[in-house]
């Protein structure tokens, strides 16, 4: 401890503390950014959208976001998975649409209405559903 002006304390910082505490700092910025990229619409194209219409077969509702996987029948009668990502559980119940009311639609036929994935695959961002009973939510 150094004696300063009217003999109070003060105690020197090592710099070795401070280059930590600024890498901390550092790691805790880039981390934020890598988070919040796993959560954008860069997969998909969402000026391209498609209107599926399917058999509901599994729901996975938990955070980081909701996601659905609808059998597709083709016009060649093929029967196409799609796996559709919504948003987190949370906005789906704002906006009334309940747990419940999502996974008793499995094996029954919903609509999806979802922006496309850019690689091709069959994979997308749903952007709103319409359940057996009509209902239609906005998933975004």
């Amino acid at each position: 401890m150094r004696e300063c002006h009217g003999g109070v304390g003060v105690r020197l910082v090592p710099r070795r503390s401070l280059a930590l505490a600024a890498l901390l700092a550092a790691g805790l910025l880039l981390t934020a950014g890598v988070a919040q990229a796993h959560h954008s619409f860069a997969p998909f194209d969402m000026s391209r959208s498609v209107s599926l219409t399917g058999i509901l077969t599994k729901v996975d509702w938990r955070n980081p976001h909701i996601e659905l996987w609808i059998d597709v029948t083709d016009e060649q009668g093929r029967v196409e998975a799609w796996r559709m990502e919504g948003g987190p559980p949370e906005r789906f119940k704002r906006r009334g649409l309940a747990r419940d009311s999502v996974t008793s639609a499995i094996g029954q036929t919903v609509t999806v209405e979802a922006g496309v994935a850019k690689d091709g695959s069959r994979h997308g961002h749903m952007q709103r559903i319409r359940l057996p009973d009509g209902t239609m939510t906005p998933a975004q």
